[in-house]
């Protein structure tokens, strides 16, 4: 299994949740970059980002529990984008 990267922007992160479907909220000033995605039109799924040079990996594993996406599939994305 690869290595989750250490070296993700916050910016990167947002752009992989946007590839998988998440919309970022109206820009609140602040230290942390809120998405959202609805869910099947029952209600919105949440996540926070924060606006960071770089993501620490356990609040990258946490995003991505959140997120509901596949280790490798998010690990592939972070190369790609």
């Amino acid at each position: 299994m690869p290595r989750m990267p250490r070296d993700l922007s916050a910016d990167r992160v947002v752009r992989i949740l946007q590839h998988n479907g998440y919309v970022p909220n109206k820009r609140k000033p602040g230290s942390h970059v809120s998405l959202e995605r609805k869910k099947n039109g029952r209600g919105k799924k949440q996540i926070t980002v924060p606006d960071h040079k770089t993501v620490i990996v356990g609040t990258l594993l946490q995003i991505l529990r959140d997120s509901g996406k596949d280790r490798d599939e998010f690990i592939e994305l972070s190369r790609v984008l």
